[in-house]
């Protein structure tokens, strides 16, 4: 098979996992970004080995690249080794033996309440009409949680005014319905900072973990737990501050 080939099966990949597995644009892009790198090292299926994968992500190493962008590699050459198998490309998952790189979880930055409420009056907008749009979405990500790309594929028929719920659909299309709550809030802070800012807040509020991973359109309870972490680490600051003999 050749160069060109390959490039083409990489694209029918990226169409799968746009249209089957209904994956993000931000992560397909990545995948196709690391699997046309690859293309450049390997040429064919036929050299898609284990050796020559190994040897990619070697140089990715030499060049100086960080722990998570060869941690993104490897999973790139991992989905789509799979895949191919699937497709009859390859005989066995060539990939499937790679190692990731651990990379070290940083905590999230997250909002006190006070500066969350702060945020929300100071929407900076163009005029009276996008003030008023722009500071309907700030409150809507703090008081859901949701991510922009969900907030942005609501339409006004998604909303609920009598119940006070939103229709989500989050990703891999998978459909949530959550409730909002007047809220105040937000300044120069990312729509990201609101939304580790909610799950924070709702857990400090003594919020059931599976409750939060419901909201936030999370697949994995593991992946709502990273905010556990958080909420711990802003009660032993708190306790520090406070305890007499901390």
């Amino acid at each position: 098979m050749s160069n060109t080939q390959l490039v083409e099966a990489i694209y029918d990949f990226a169409e799968h996992q746009r249209l089957v597995l209904g994956r993000s644009e931000a992560t397909i892009k990545g995948y196709t970004s690391d699997l046309l790198d690859l293309a450049k090292t390997i040429d064919s299926f036929s050299s898609f080995t284990l050796p020559r994968l190994r040897n990619w992500l070697a140089a990715a190493v030499a060049e100086g690249k960080a722990r998570s962008t060869l941690a993104r590699r490897t999973a790139s050459a991992k989905a789509f080794s799979t895949w191919a198998v699937k497709q009859g490309y390859l005989r066995t998952d060539e990939a499937a033996k790679l190692s990731s790189p651990k990379v070290p979880k940083h905590l999230p930055k997250v909002l006190d309440p006070k500066e969350a409420s702060a945020a929300m009056d100071n929407a900076k907008s163009a005029d009276e009409l996008h003030l008023v749009r722009d500071t309907a979405m700030l409150e809507l990500l703090y008081a859901t949680g949701m991510r922009v790309s969900e907030l942005t594929g609501i339409d006004l028929h998604d909303i609920d005014s009598s119940r006070q719920t939103i229709r989500v659909l989050g990703k891999g299309n998978k459909e949530r319905i959550v409730p909002f709550r007047v809220v105040e809030a937000a300044g120069e802070v990312s729509p990201h900072a609101l939304r580790h800012s909610t799950a924070t807040h709702l857990l400090e509020g003594g919020a059931d973990l599976r409750v939060v991973q419901e909201l936030l359109g999370h697949s994995s309870l593991q992946t709502t737990q990273v905010y556990t972490h958080v909420t711990s680490e802003r009660l032993k600051k708190v306790f520090n501050q406070a305890h007499p003999r901390a």
